[in-house]
């Protein structure tokens, strides 16, 4: 698994996107899309890439969130059950 912040995962997605980019570019240069209309669409990219990861991080907080809640309950349980047993 890749870690946070490892170059593998910049270096993997910033040639994957340029490739694409690029390749968009090309696409509206041979359709004749006006610049204007470029960077409008590029805005508007770059504004669902944001959303998409903010969805992301809020699903990973919720999860990180309830993985904390769910130790902290069975260490609750397991408090109780020691002390059923007499030991503490």
């Amino acid at each position: 698994m890749l870690a946070f912040g490892s170059p593998t995962i910049g270096v993997c997605t910033n040639a994957s996107c340029n490739v694409l980019l690029k390749e968009l570019q090309q696409i509206w240069n041979d359709i004749g899309e006006s610049i204007v209309d470029q960077d409008r669409m590029l805005l508007e990219f770059e504004r669902e890439c944001l959303d998409f990861y903010r969805r992301k991080v809020d699903e990973a907080a919720n999860a990180k969130a309830h993985l904390h809640q769910s130790i902290a309950a069975k260490e609750v349980e397991l408090a109780t059950l020691m002390a059923s047993l007499g030991g503490t």
